[in-house]
């Protein structure tokens, strides 16, 4: 897939200011959010912003600077939604903890449908996306899944995007091996997102793999290994999938004025560069 299929802006490096007051509630539950690209797709933070912002619980002194850094790397009942021909169906697996799972609170606009936007629910069905998509916490609310697909959906008119949600709160890195079962959840976060992947895969053509994930890790005894992991983590999901081309990217752990980064966040978020 070339840059172009998706029609997204691309650049090298870019940081870029958000404007103040911005929403938190679509982007995810944290105050800031970095993604990083690979090979070399970018998606504006004012394109994202532009669906996303709320007129209220704003989000005021705080840092948005957003860094954008290419790294080498159905319906109510549970039906089947309509799906388009296999290769105009584009699907996006959703993995991490709780800022991919969101938490944020659900309004009325995040329970509208976009017409070319889909997600497997967790019954295996592809149904119109809304809010929650994840389904790992009862405390599952808004994430930014839905926003990122329907920026993605709005700038390729020709194209369905089906979005795969599998991140489970709380989780660290280590969750996300095979056979690895995560206590507080009951699951098993690296399996069922395979079976599910696996699922979504049959009706459409894998795009990318978001990864938002690094709070449960940034402590004294986790952070120094994050980075041997990570890249561990990438080439499985790309041998397992068969993908050894799509982007992964990777989200910028949330940044709060009250709660400033201490050196493990500081080593993981350079990890994650």
């Amino acid at each position: 897939m070339r840059a172009a299929d998706w029609n997204i802006p691309v650049a090298g490096l870019a940081r870029v200011q958000c404007p103040h007051p911005i929403s938190i509630r679509s982007l995810a539950t944290t105050a800031t959010v970095g993604i990083f690209v690979t090979a070399a797709r970018l998606i504006t933070i004012n394109d994202l912003l532009a669906t996303s912002r709320r007129t209220r619980r704003t989000a005021t002194g705080i840092s948005c600077t957003v860094a954008f850094l290419i790294v080498l790397m159905g319906d109510a009942c549970g039906q089947n939604a309509p799906l388009p021909p296999k290769e105009y169906f584009h699907l996006f697996l959703l993995v991490g903890q709780s800022n991919m799972a969101g938490r944020g609170e659900v309004a009325a606009q995040d329970t509208t449908p976009h017409s070319r936007l889909l997600m497997l629910d967790k019954a295996g069905k592809w149904v119109p996306a809304i809010d929650p998509m994840h389904f790992d916490k009862s405390a599952a609310g808004v994430g930014l899944g839905k926003t990122f697909g329907q920026i993605v959906a709005d700038a390729n008119p020709n194209l369905t995007i089906g979005l795969i949600p599998c991140a489970v709160g709380g989780s660290p890195i280590d969750a996300w091996k095979p056979g690895e079962f995560y206590a507080p959840t009951k699951s098993h976060p690296w399996d069922d997102s395979m079976e599910r992947a696996a699922i979504a895969l049959k009706s459409g053509k894998l795009a990318g793999i978001l990864w938002h994930q690094g709070e449960s890790d940034s402590n004294r005894n986790l952070s120094e290994m994050y980075e041997a992991k990570l890249h561990d983590l990438i080439k499985r999901f790309r041998e397992k999938l068969a993908a050894p081309n799509v982007p992964f990217i990777v989200g910028q752990m949330g940044k709060f004025a009250d709660a400033p980064w201490d050196e493990f966040h500081e080593k993981v978020d350079a990890f994650h560069q």
